[in-house]
């Protein structure tokens, strides 16, 4: 298998130096705009159904970035409380703060709360003996915490949003992203929507009130607010967004979940949620910067390699649920190429920026049946080389 996959990428080495520089990136790759195909695994039993629309981003060229984990600032901090407490009516500390180190990290942050409810909380994490931030996290939520029936929402991944309005609002998408863009534009210009989607409110129940009442029971209607993904776009060309999660668990002897491994540096994640009321939260995780261009106009394989590496490896990563659910079928909706962020060979604790396509599916032919979310990314392959990308690992 080594070898079939290795005689595909040699032979598009020769004709990605000549598509280079040839016009769009679209045609530069020669990519499509649809894939329509279905693929059956050698025992018959899988089927992978692409009904794909192939996404290529509106940038001239692809570099290969280095980036680094970013220490949330001290005038950043002011800029969030400013936007969203422009009164000043708060109680706490603006100022970061260094908190006790561990054993291999040191931490700094702080929290401040509003009197109406509203908080928002600011920290980061470096490696004691690199310096390397490691984590960071700036959130906001507007949640008063004293209202039966109030709906709050978490910052998970983004579910479909089918049509104009999310389920039991007023406010239309369009209204409701210009709301998130106003705070991106004032205080991350240098970002841009990737994903939007909605959440669904979790309203507060009797039980988690000081004042409940046993025996008493209220009814809630569904309520959903929306939700949009923001990511650095170096020239042009955006980070593409996935559902991810930080860390894989393993079962201990006990039974008990524990963490066997989380990523050196998460993904970076600004989330906006705005409802009918307005912003419910905002959530900025694993803020990174932007260092150097190290490969500018990389070349980039065309795309008839790509889905060849994708058909070849595709009925490999699933050999071990025919064992376990006999036939199934894997639909993949989307295939997008621009920037993920991977982990540097030579150095763990530094990071770049690298153009990868990202193959989106979901289990099953009728979403309405199995369920899915537009964003769950069941492969990615590297755009210059081929290579498959784990994103569990990072590289």
């Amino acid at each position: 298998m080594k070898r079939i996959l290795a005689c595909l990428l040699m032979a598009s080495q020769l004709i990605c130096t000549s598509l280079a520089h040839a016009g769009t990136i679209r045609e530069q790759v020669n990519a499509p705009s649809q894939w329509k195909e279905t693929v059956y695994s050698k025992t018959g039993k899988s089927a992978y159904i692409f009904d794909a629309d192939i996404i290529t981003p509106s940038g001239k060229s692809f570099s290969c970035i280095d980036v680094a984990g970013r220490r949330i600032t001290q005038s950043e901090v002011n800029a969030w409380a400013e936007y969203l407490f422009p009164l000043g009516d708060y109680e706490g500390s603006l100022t970061i703060h260094k908190g006790v180190p561990d054993a291999l990290t040191q931490g700094y942050g702080g929290e401040i709360f509003q009197s109406k409810g509203a908080s928002m909380s600011f920290t980061y994490t470096e490696d004691i003996s690199s310096g390397n931030v490691v984590s960071s996290i700036i959130r906001y939520s507007a949640l008063a915490g004293d209202a039966i029936g109030e709906v709050f929402y978490s910052c998970d991944d983004p579910l479909p949003l089918r049509g104009e309005y999310a389920k039991a609002a007023t406010l239309s998408v369009t209204d409701a992203q210009a709301v998130a863009d106003t705070f991106v534009q004032a205080l991350y210009p240098e970002l841009c929507l990737v994903a939007t989607g909605v959440l669904k409110g979790t309203p507060i129940e009797l039980s988690t009130l000081e004042n409940d009442r046993e025996g008493v029971m209220i009814e809630f209607a569904e309520q959903e607010a929306y939700v949009f993904e923001y990511q650095h776009a170096p020239n042009q060309i955006p980070v593409i967004f996935a559902n991810n999660n930080a860390v894989m668990l393993g079962t201990t002897e006990s039974g008990d979940n524990s963490i066997i491994y989380s990523w050196p540096l998460s993904y970076e994640r600004l989330s906006i949620c705005v409802s009918d009321q307005g912003i419910r939260f905002i959530d900025y995780q694993n803020t990174y910067e932007i260092l150097q261009e190290t490969n500018v106009d990389a070349a980039l394989l065309p795309f008839e390699s790509i889905a060849d590496v994708i058909k070849t490896i595709l009925p490999l990563k699933y050999t071990t649920y025919e064992y376990s659910l006999g036939s199934f079928n894997i639909t993949i909706h989307r295939i997008s190429l621009g920037y993920g962020r991977i982990n540097r060979k030579d150095n763990p604790t530094r990071y770049e920026l690298v153009p990868v396509w990202y193959v989106f599916g979901y289990e099953g032919k009728n979403e309405s049946v199995f369920g899915r979310s537009d964003y769950d990314c069941i492969l990615m392959v590297n755009a210059m080389d081929g290579t498959i990308i784990d994103r569990d690992y990072g590289y």
